[in-house]
């Protein structure tokens, strides 16, 4: 009888409007974000499965993609993530444009994982292609990204940077990262982006012959 009754109750569930849907989308996408931070991979890329079962709504379909993407790369499945990426690369190019503040970052975002995910890979020379293809093509200037995708896609860049040995070129891009977090709060370390920059700039302090630097990098770190 129980079982008859849940597959009448899957059959005949009364569909969502419109409203539900977007509701039930973000509540998902919010949970989905959360477990991802506390590293709860598993539970994260079953409710982005989930929210993106619920149909297809364009700008939260792409964000739900790349995030998924980069819970693959977590697994170390790196092969899983590109086929994410290229899918959202698709429905991003695809979707009507809505001019919203999120949605001007989603090829940032795109382009970002892609270059990290060959970082991951050791492909440092492929890695760098993307991640100066995206100065290139896109618009980083005053308000036209979200500061914490601008902030992870200079991070990125100055570590391949310096694998590279471009040890000049990635202090500065560890300097663009910090300050563009900085728009998201005032405290210094407040950001994970703005600590994890200041201990990879200070590295590439020292590989430069800036030791000085270094020490009050660390400095500021700890306290």
């Amino acid at each position: 009888i129980l079982s008859f009754l849940n597959i009448h109750s899957i059959l005949f569930r009364p569909k969502l409007t419109m409203a539900e849907r977007k509701n039930r989308i973000r509540l998902m996408t919010c949970a989905a974000l959360c477990s991802m931070k506390f590293g709860y991979i598993e539970d994260s890329i079953d409710l982005y499965n989930e929210a993106l079962e619920c149909g297809s709504l364009p700008e939260s379909d792409v964000d739900s993609l790349v995030n998924l993407a980069h819970c693959h790369m977590g697994l170390k499945d790196y092969e899983k993530g590109i086929e994410l990426l290229a899918q959202a690369q698709i429905k991003e190019q695809k979707k009507p444009s809505s001019g919203s503040y999120k949605e001007m970052s989603l090829q940032l975002r795109i382009r970002d994982a892609f270059g990290l995910i060959h970082y991951e890979l050791k492909n440092y020379e492929t890695a760098l292609a993307y991640f100066r293809g995206i100065g290139r093509d896109l618009d980083l200037s005053g308000n036209n990204q979200e500061p914490e995708a601008l902030a992870t896609y200079h991070y990125h860049y100055g570590k391949c940077l310096r694998k590279l040995g471009k040890l000049k070129d990635s202090i500065g891009e560890f300097n663009n990262s910090k300050l563009t977090a900085m728009r998201i709060t005032t405290y210094e370390n407040g950001h994970p982006v703005i600590r994890l920059s200041h201990i990879t700039q200070s590295l590439a302090n020292v590989e430069y012959g800036q030791e000085t630097e270094f020490l009050r990098l660390i400095l500021r770190c700890i306290i």
